[in-house]
C-alpha cells in the first residue's frame, strides 16, 4: 500500500512540476536568466554559380566582460585575396561598433577610430576571426553583428562529376 502512495506522488509531483515548467517557458525567456552571453543566430544561404552566406548574431550580455564579439572559422579567411585550396571571403562585416577580420595570415582589416581597439584586437584576436570590437568592454545590453562571406569548399572530381 506503501508504494502506491509513493507512485501517486511521483505522478502527481511530474504533472505539476510540467505545468509550472509549460507556464514558465510561455511566459518568460528563461535563456536569459543563466547565461552571461546569449547569442541569437540566423543566416541566409544563397547557392547559385557561388555559395553565400548572410549570417546575423545578436547578441545579449548580461556581464561586462567582453570585448570583441566575433565569428571563427576552422578554415582559412580571406578579404581581397583567393586561395589555391578551400577558403572564406569574407564580403562585409558591420554591427553596432567598429568592425574588423584578422585573415588567415595574421593581417588585420579595417578601420579604427581608436588605436585601443586595433591593440586588443593585436593581442586577443586569433586568425580566421570576423567580428565588432569594443576596447572599453561592452556594457551589459543587446548587440548586433552582421557577416556576409562567400564559400569556397573543396571539389572532388572523378572520370564523370564535380561534386
Amino acid at each position: 500500500m506503501e508504494e502506491k502512495k509513493y507512485l501517486y506522488l511521483i505522478v502527481f509531483s511530474t504533472f505539476i512540476l510540467g505545468i509550472i515548467g509549460s507556464y514558465l517557458s510561455k511566459n518568460f525567456d528563461l535563456r536569459l536568466i543563466f547565461p552571461k552571453l546569449y547569442v541569437d543566430y540566423s543566416a541566409e544561404i544563397n547557392i547559385d554559380n557561388q555559395i553565400s552566406i548572410n549570417e546575423k548574431y545578436h547578441d545579449y550580455l548580461q556581464t561586462e566582460k567582453y570585448r570583441r564579439l566575433f565569428r571563427k572559422w576552422h578554415v582559412p579567411i580571406t578579404v581581397d585575396e583567393e586561395l589555391n585550396r578551400s577558403y572564406i571571403k569574407i564580403e562585409s562585416v558591420y554591427g553596432d561598433y567598429e568592425s574588423y577580420v584578422k585573415d588567415w595570415k595574421g593581417v588585420i582589416h579595417g578601420e579604427f577610430k581608436s588605436k585601443a581597439a586595433l591593440d586588443v584586437l593585436r593581442k586577443f584576436a586569433g586568425n580566421n576571426e570576423a567580428g565588432i570590437v569594443n576596447p572599453n568592454y561592452y556594457k551589459k545590453g543587446e548587440y548586433l553583428l552582421f557577416v556576409d562571406y562567400n564559400l569556397f569548399p573543396p571539389f572532388e572530381r572523378d572520370s564523370k562529376l564535380v561534386h
